[in-house]
């Protein structure tokens, strides 16, 4: 899958901070902090799914830079 940083991390150089990225079909991927197994139970997540935990300031500057 070929990806393209949008949204990436103010002062964060190597890409290993919270990232959003496009691929080729316009979908967002979304980089974050894993979720621990046990913080995950209140989830109900499908197989093939999983769950990040991002930031909420950067999340609402990737949101106010679409608009």
């Amino acid at each position: 899958m070929k990806v393209k940083i949008v949204h990436a991390t103010q002062g964060c150089e190597n890409t290993s901070c919270p990232t959003i990225y496009v691929n080729e079909q316009g979908n967002y991927v979304i980089q974050g902090f894993k979720i621990k197994p046990t913080d995950k139970k209140g989830l109900n997540l499908p197989q093939g799914e999983d769950a990040v935990e991002i930031p909420a300031d950067f999340l609402k500057a990737f949101i106010a830079k679409q608009q």
